[in-house]
């Protein structure tokens, strides 16, 4: 397998463990409650997306500090020959 795809398998994990940490958050704190336009009838936690963000972010961080993930901010084009 290629580097890459090992360098993602913890990544799997931040956001396996970030959304479980989330969801166990939401459960008290951020329910969406029914209503005439919820597609449920229990409260349902939100928050679980917190996670998975929170891992890409680690991993594009983790790819610019390895070299992996180029960084142009503010970097301008060569100039045309």
């Amino acid at each position: 397998m290629s580097m890459g795809v090992w360098a993602s398998v913890p990544l799997v994990f931040v956001a396996a463990l970030g959304t479980w940490l989330a969801l166990r958050y939401a459960r008290g704190r951020l329910l969406d409650l029914p209503g005439e336009r919820r597609s449920h009838s229990i409260p349902t936690p939100r928050g679980g997306g917190l996670g998975i963000a929170i891992a890409l972010l680690a991993g594009c961080i983790a790819g610019i500090v390895a070299g992996v993930v180029p960084v142009a901010l503010g970097a301008r084009s060569p100039p045309a020959c």
